[in-house]
């Protein structure tokens, strides 16, 4: 198993876990909203003993109703907080990945795109020295970048900063974030 799938692993255990505990305070928050509409509903009622049922009965389905938007609406804003936290974990994890982790990764990388013999190869600061001894490819450069790397070629300048790769991917990357902490096969886990 490699570390990503290690890392995507533990993300997605720690969000699962986190995952349930939201989802506990949304429902209960929803039986709160959904409670205090049930009581604001039977208040009125008794004021109304002399309508018919049928005006009743559409209060309590408006106040039930405007409960469960809320609580959907608090369930919707707390999945976006998780969202929002697995992939800053996700950009700390990247940042701090093991020195061979981060050779792989440029490796692959930058073996995908045609350089030329000019180019140079700018790392994390931390990784410099590791990736200048074991990195057989272009040249590295002394510039060193914040996260993730670069390759300058001429004019051209390859950005692989991983916080901007994730935000160039952040629909599909969401997405699949998404399908794996809150579809209702994973809640039932």
């Amino acid at each position: 198993m490699s570390n990503i799938e290690t890392l995507l692993e533990k993300i997605e255990a720690d969000s699962k876990r986190e995952q349930q505990s939201i989802i506990d305070a949304a429902k209960q928050k929803a039986e709160e909203i959904v409670k205090k509409a049930e009581i604001e509903s039977q208040e009125k009622a008794e004021l109304l003993l002399k309508k018919t049922d049928l005006e009743v009965e559409n209060l309590i389905e408006k106040a039930t109703g405007r409960a469960e938007l809320e609580a959907r609406d608090e369930i919707l804003k707390r999945k976006q907080g998780v969202l929002e936290e697995v992939i800053e974990l996700a950009v700390d994890k990247l940042n701090n990945m093991s020195d061979k982790d981060y050779l792989d990764y440029i490796e692959k990388e930058v073996g995908e795109v045609k350089l030329s013999e000019n180019a140079e190869l700018k790392v994390m600061s931390k990784y410099r020295e590791y990736i200048f001894e074991n990195f057989k490819g272009i040249k590295v450069s002394e510039e060193s970048v914040n996260s993730g790397f670069a390759v300058q070629d001429g004019n051209i300048l390859y950005n692989n900063d991983f916080a901007g790769v994730i935000e160039n991917n952040r629909s599909d990357i969401e997405n699949l974030i998404y399908k794996q902490l809150f579809s209702d096969e994973n809640l039932n886990k």
